[in-house]
C-alpha cells in the first residue's frame, strides 16, 4: 500500500481516537499504535470477526479454507519483493 493510501485509510481511525502516530528514531519513520480506545474497540469487534470466519469455513469447508489461506500466504513474499 502506498503512503498516500495508508494515510487516507488511517486518518478516520486516528480521528476517532483508535490510533495514534508516534515519531520513530528517524524523522522519516512513523510508528502507529492502538490507543486504549482502539484496544477496546478491537476487543469488542473480535467475536464478530471470529464468527464471520467460522461462517466462511462452514460454507466452503475446512479443506478449502486451508487451501485458500495457504495460497494467499504463498503470494505475500512475492508481492513484498516487488514493492
Amino acid at each position: 500500500m502506498d503512503r498516500t493510501s495508508l494515510a487516507r485509510n488511517l486518518k478516520p481511525l486516528i480521528n476517532k481516537g483508535y490510533l495514534k502516530i508516534n515519531n520513530g528514531e528517524d524523522k522519516r519513520i512513523k510508528m502507529v499504535a492502538l490507543t486504549p480506545a482502539g484496544k477496546q474497540i478491537l476487543s469488542n469487534a473480535y467475536p464478530y470477526w471470529k464468527s464471520a470466519q467460522k461462517s466462511v469455513v462452514k460454507e466452503i469447508g475446512e479443506k478449502n479454507w486451508k487451501l485458500m489461506f495457504d495460497s494467499i500466504n504463498s503470494f505475500v513474499p512475492k508481492f513484498e519483493s516487488i514493492m
